[in-house]
């Protein structure tokens, strides 16, 4: 059914399974009257592109972690909480159908594993995933401790799994053991960097993950 065959696939939250800053640009239109809901697609996809966009015009010499900082800072200022996380589009329906395959989940993050577990049960996921690591628990990406740690508990070895991330640190951290990586670039930004640090394909939704795991997405 699976079209490489793994037993594992292990997740980035922010970025990946979770849309913490598109849900938040929501929330800010409408404090300034300005509604906007998540079915605005255009809208939505600008503002996120340009968040980013903009910061790396105003600092070009850092990297993408440290961009990725800057944006949860600004989320912050907000009072924004990481629990309030929505999913992207059908992201709890492959995790099921993944589940229902007999694949084990686990989610490697570099954010805080409270504010990690609390975004987890705010989106109605926490029963379906085994195992999660973030940089409070293990050495930060692009570390690999956190999916060593993830291997070893569940017993399976590099070559079971498939990391599924939408930054850099994700497929270097994945490469340097050997593990399969794939990109997820749903604001079609980091599509060449993902690529060149190793990613075997980028997609920009999930329904083409599906398909590359030959796994239909069921409702």
């Amino acid at each position: 059914m699976r079209k490489q065959g793994y037993s594992l696939v292990i997740f980035d939250w922010e970025g990946t399974l979770g849309d913490t800053v598109g849900q938040t640009l929501i929330r800010l239109a409408n404090e300034v009257e300005q509604p906007m809901s998540s079915t605005d697609v255009g809208a939505h996809d600008y503002l996120i592109r340009y968040l980013s966009q903009s910061a790396r015009a105003c600092f070009p010499h850092w990297s993408d972690e440290q961009i990725e900082h800057f944006c949860d800072m600004k989320l912050s200022a907000h009072k924004v909480s990481p629990a309030d996380a929505s999913l992207f589009p059908n992201a709890k329906r492959l995790l099921k159908n993944l589940r229902r395959a007999g694949l084990e989940l686990a989610i490697a993050t570099n954010k805080g594993q409270q504010s990690l577990q609390c975004a987890l049960q705010r989106a109605g996921i926490q029963d379906l995933i085994t195992v999660t690591r973030s940089a409070g628990q293990t050495q930060p990406k692009p570390c690999p401790q956190m999916l060593e740690e993830i291997l070893t508990e569940l017993a399976f070895t590099a070559d079971d799994a498939l990391m599924v991330g939408d930054s850099v640190s994700d497929m270097e951290m994945a490469r340097q053991i050997g593990m399969v990586c794939v990109g997820i670039d749903f604001y079609h930004q980091n599509t060449a960097a993902l690529l060149t640090a190793g990613a075997e394909e980028v997609f920009d939704n999930y329904q083409d993950l599906a398909n590359y795991l030959n796994l239909p997405i069921d409702n």
